[in-house]
């Protein structure tokens, strides 16, 4: 519950029109985003100040969430959305997640789009975390105990409109 109105999954409900669907092509990037997010111990994210309150509500859940958890993501200003990682964790290193509509270079996890896709993130992160994530096996859904491929991802991305 990020932006103040509890999650109803109901396809009449009035809100559905600004949730990404779980049928949209990008949905596996998304998730696999918000996994990162939730399981990286050494992470940046730079966003324009406009997220910062309800990414540091984010944040808090994760605390509660994950009590031994030692450390937290930093937030950093930035026109533009990423996640960058601070120290070489699990093969990973420099910027890990980008919204934009250019594509980025392809170490990158890239969701096409503009940065309202950040809301679609952090909602990704609470139904995570309500799952048990990452403390769980198979809670972070289909696919995710499988190492993440960009390349095919790209292919799809490629062939979308972006919204």
């Amino acid at each position: 519950m990020f932006r103040g109105w509890s999650k109803v999954f109901f396809k009449t409900c009035a809100l559905m029109a600004t949730n990404m669907r779980i049928t949209d092509p990008q949905w596996p990037a998304l998730r696999e985003a918000a996994r990162r997010i939730l399981r990286l111990k050494e992470i940046e994210i730079r966003i324009p100040t406009e997220y910062h309150s309800i990414t540091n509500k984010m944040i808090l859940g994760l605390g509660e969430k994950q009590p031994s958890r030692l450390t937290f993501p930093q937030i950093t200003e930035g026109q533009n959305i990423t996640v960058e990682m601070l120290v070489i964790e699990q093969q990973l290193s420099g910027i890990i997640i980008q919204i934009s509509h250019n594509e980025p270079d392809s170490g990158i996890l890239w969701i096409k789009g503009d940065n309202d896709l950040w809301h679609d993130i952090l909602d990704a992160c609470d139904d995570l975390l309500a799952a048990g994530y990452p403390g769980c096996l198979g809670c972070g859904g289909p696919n995710s105990e499988q190492k993440w491929d960009e390349l095919n991802q790209r292919i799809i991305t490629r062939n979308i409109a972006t919204r």
